[in-house]
């Protein structure tokens, strides 16, 4: 079981069958808070590895008022995986 928001989990349900290889070893070390570094084959679901943490982190996070700082950071090598 995936401890992530409900409103997460609801998304998740409707077109989500069970995670890929790289998901399920990023997802438990992401939602612990550590920094992940991902490397797979295009397709294989890394997107989703780390924007499932990143989006139950921000919807964790109690509200900030405009310039507090950012939630998330995500680097990317190209702008063309951006």
């Amino acid at each position: 079981e995936l401890p992530v928001a409900k409103e997460l989990l609801n998304i998740l349900n409707t077109n989500f069958q069970k995670p890929t290889t790289i998901q399920s070893i990023s997802w438990p070390i992401a939602m612990s808070g550590r920094d992940i570094i991902s490397i797979a084959k295009t397709g294989s679901g890394k997107t989703l590895g780390f924007m499932i943490p990143a989006i139950n982190h921000i919807l964790n996070q109690p509200s900030r008022r405009s310039g507090e700082g950012p939630k998330i950071l995500v680097l990317l090598p190209t702008r063309e995986l951006a």
